[in-house]
């Protein structure tokens, strides 16, 4: 049996990109699996709360800094002579519409995933219910090999398998260049990275793909092409 690393990524920002993949592939996968439309449902309401919960933390903490920034120039700051301006707006977050306990009944859902007698492994790295899987390959011939889908605010995911190397540096050609871009480093899938658009708030077509690197060093081959819309 293939040897995986674990399945829920530690950072809160790749977790935020697994649960954005899933929320991709899960209504396809979920069905073709056999699973009803309501367990399907279900699930990709649970996904979508968590990453509802998580994007409004983080825009609170955002904006509480804001609020700490206001503080400190009203009672610090120089004195003027208007009026001190009023205090930043700090949204409260949408309250859940299901039962709490979210990462508790992601669990159940995996396990019911895994023990679906439609599962295979395939199935289990394209949701991510499994890690990427180890494996000892020749440096010389390996190539990345990805699923790619993207997500809202110029994001292009990725699930696969990492293959036991440290990184995979992607790179990004827009439609119409001839100029590689590299645009970061994933260190383990399903990951994400954000891509800046040459003309900011529009959308744009081009192509991405990997190279594995070990030590700080690029090695293998180029992954196939991938075609993305980001917007």
């Amino acid at each position: 049996m293939s040897q995986h690393y674990p399945w829920w990524p530690l950072r809160k920002g790749d977790q935020i990109v697994w649960l954005y993949n899933g929320l991709a592939v899960w209504p396809t996968i979920g069905r073709n699996m056999g699973f009803p439309d309501p367990d399907v449902a279900a699930a990709t309401q649970l996904m979508l709360e968590m990453v509802t919960v998580m994007n409004d933390v983080d825009q609170c903490q955002v904006a509480m800094k804001a609020v700490t920034d206001w503080r400190n120039a009203v009672i610090y700051g120089p004195e003027t002579n208007e009026i001190a301006p009023g205090s930043p707006v700090v949204t409260t977050p949408v309250r859940p519409t299901i039962n709490g306990g979210f990462f508790e009944q992601l669990k159940r859902w995996r396990m019911q995933v895994m023990a679906s007698k439609a599962y295979t492994e395939a199935i289990g790295e394209a949701l991510g219910v499994i890690g990427a899987v180890k494996q000892n390959l020749n440096p010389m011939n390996a190539q990345p090999d990805f699923r790619v889908v993207t997500s809202e605010d110029y994001w292009v995911n990725f699930t696969g398998s990492m293959q036991g190397f440290d990184a995979v540096n992607v790179q990004y050609q827009r439609k119409g260049t001839a100029v590689w871009e590299n645009i970061g480093f994933l260190t383990r899938t399903p990951g994400g990275l954000q891509i800046s658009p040459a003309t900011p708030g529009t959308s744009e077509m081009g192509v991405v793909r990997g190279i594995y690197v070990l030590k700080n060093e690029e090695v293998g081959n180029y992954s196939p092409l991938y075609p993305v819309t980001i917007s």
